[in-house]
């Protein structure tokens, strides 16, 4: 069980990012085939594992180092926190892409 509880405010803007994805699907792809294509094992969740790495690069190098973030110790330690945060999805949906690559 997930030790994240999503808010009814965070769950509908969820939901609106779901209509947002269903219009953009091709003529003759269902929504089934978006999720079946993008489940944890997949190519598509690959590709956000490496979405996220990249992202983890970007903000140690441009934000985490910047001086102003480094001399505020309150900024700090909240860019801190946050790359904590993402360092820990990233663990977390790497054991679960592992998982299904593994057990397939």
């Amino acid at each position: 069980m997930s030790k994240f509880k999503i808010s009814p405010e965070l769950e509908e803007r969820r939901k609106e990012a779901i209509e947002e994805l269903e219009m953009f699907l091709d003529d003759n792809e269902t929504f089934e085939d978006l999720e079946a294509a993008n489940k944890a094992g997949t190519p598509g969740f690959h590709e956000v594992l490496i979405a996220l790495k990249i992202a983890m690069e970007t903000f140690g190098t441009h934000v985490y180092e910047h001086p102003a973030a480094v001399m505020d110790p309150e900024f700090y330690a909240r860019v801190d926190k946050i790359l904590e945060d993402m360092s820990e999805l990233a663990a977390d949906m790497t054991e679960r892409h592992l998982e299904a690559v593994q057990g397939a």
